[in-house]
This record gives C-alpha cells, structure tokens and sequence, in this order.
C-alpha cells in the first residue's frame, strides 16, 4: 500500500508511517523466517515468483545490483498459504534449494521461464511454466499461470 494512502489527511507524518511499515515488516519477516512450515503437497499447485528489491544511493543516481535484492514468495492455490525468503541471487542452486525448503515433495510448481527453476522435476516437483514474454497464461492449458502470485508483489 502506498504511503500517500496510509496518511491522506495528514494526521501522522510521513516518518511515523514509515516508523509502522518498518515495525510490521519486521514482524512479519520474523514471523515467516520463524515458522519453517511446508506448503503444498501432492494433487496441490503453488505458484511461485521473484521480485528484485533496490534502492539508489542517497535517492540518487542508478540502481546498482550491489543495490539489489531479491525476494522470492510463492502462494498455495489451494490452502492460500504463502512463504517469502529474501535471496542473494536467482541461481538454479539459490531457486531449487528454496523449493525444497518451503514447499512439500509432489506439489506441481508454476512458474515463469526463468531457467533458475529448471531442475525441479528432478527434485520430486512436477513444474509448469508460462512464457512472460509472449502470454500471462499458458495457451495450452489457462490453468497454468503465475496470476495470483504476481498479484501479491505489489
């Protein structure tokens, strides 16, 4: 949510919204790190998806990638639940391991085409993909699409 619509009428200032973003992303990231609960399971599907998380220097200049982070989140279209890791990288060994970590063995994993995720079959995880760059659903199958996690990035 943006901050302009946190505080339309001016009744906090900016840096006392900014003071409450912080304490509940902090919360929140404690909470997901702390749970180590597994998603999905066998017949269920969870999308997943990266999201780079940068800031200029100062607010000034380009964004560097030693500026950048990534954050990867995948959703459970059955359960609902979620889980979110900040990552150096999006390396096929950073993108696998994650999987592995947070989602149980047999739940079919929908993703872009990023080659990070190549891999997963081998791992125990039957893995779609939709291609960004040419549909936001699969034309094989409507199915198959990443629409619900790429909704939670904003």
């Amino acid at each position: 949510m943006r901050m302009l619509l946190v505080a339309p009428k001016k009744l906090v200032t900016q840096k006392t919204v900014l003071s409450w973003y912080d304490t509940i992303r902090t919360f929140l990231w404690e909470t997901f790190e702390s749970t180590g609960v597994r998603i999905g399971g066998p017949g269920m599907m969870v999308e997943i998806d990266e999201t780079a998380i940068s800031r200029r220097k100062y607010n000034v200049g380009r964004i560097s990638a030693s500026n950048t982070q990534w954050l990867v989140g995948g959703i459970c279209r059955e359960t609902g639940e979620i889980f979110l890791e900040r990552v150096p990288n999006r390396s096929q060994a950073t993108l696998n391991d994650l999987v592995v970590r947070h989602v149980e063995t047999g739940t079919t994993i929908i993703t872009d085409c990023w080659a990070g995720y190549n891999g997963l079959v081998v791992q125990g995880f039957p893995h779609d993909t939709v291609n960004h760059s040419i549909h936001f659903l699969n034309p094989s199958d409507n199915n198959i699409n990443t629409q619900r996690i790429e909704k939670s990035d904003s």
